[in-house]
């Protein structure tokens, strides 16, 4: 039965990989997405890498092998964006599209220093899938002020989208771990706007990693608080 599980997770693991292969070169083909705004395409292409971390680290149980998966996307992507392969989906911007490594990088930490903790994993991967596109879309719409960060812009618009959203997300990794008290509620309130304050100020080749390695270290002092 092992021996059966171990070949399904395989299986599952190709098939998610392939499914990723197919949504990125999807979304960077001009034929098929023609049409499309390539910032819009950054976020969907952004959610859903968030996404498959979460189901790899939910399906398999092999530290070194989510390591060593993560080590080579880090190496696909550093020449993806030094040969320019995923015009779609950068931002014409070689300073600005190492996030995508920065993203790698960040996941890697935390399979490394937090395997054992897999809901504030996920909880950390969900807040920076959903909650930083997020941002970027309600800014570009309703952000009445650009701010030089940086060498990027923010908005306090989208700043704050990124506190509500990542609080949705942490009140239900509260509920989750049965802490379904006020001290818990607040604990939860002040981690969202440490994060949108993270998130506001760290250049945006450095927020993705920032914001899961902080996420993460978060949550762990205040499970232990």
């Amino acid at each position: 039965m092992i021996a059966v599980e171990i070949v399904y997770k395989k299986i599952a693991y190709a098939a998610i990989l392939f499914v990723l292969l197919g949504l990125v070169w999807m979304l960077n083909s001009k034929k098929i997405m023609k049409h499309a705004d390539n910032k819009l395409i950054r976020n969907m292409v952004h959610s859903s890498l968030y996404l498959v971390c979460c189901f790899s680290f939910l399906l398999f149980e092999s530290q070194i092998l989510i390591c060593c998966t993560t080590l080579v996307s880090i190496i696909g992507s550093v020449v993806g964006v030094e040969k320019s392969l995923l015009k779609r989906v950068s931002m014409g911007n070689r300073y600005r599209d190492y996030g995508i490594v920065s993203s790698g990088m960040g996941f890697l930490f935390l399979v490394i220093f937090f395997f054992d903790q897999p809901q504030i994993v996920i909880t950390s991967l969900l807040i920076v899938g959903f909650a930083d596109p997020v941002a970027s879309l309600v800014g570009r719409k309703y952000g009445t002020k650009q701010i030089r960060i940086w060498k990027g812009t923010k908005t306090i618009e989208g700043s704050i989208a990124f506190v509500i959203v990542a609080e949705f997300i942490l009140l239900n990794y509260m509920f989750s771990c049965g802490a379904c008290d006020a001290i818990a509620f607040y604990k939860m309130i002040i981690i969202s706007f440490i994060m949108g304050g993270l998130e506001f100020f760290t250049p945006s080749f450095l927020d993705n990693f920032i914001l899961l390695v902080g996420g993460a270290i978060l949550l762990n002092v205040c499970s232990c608080i």
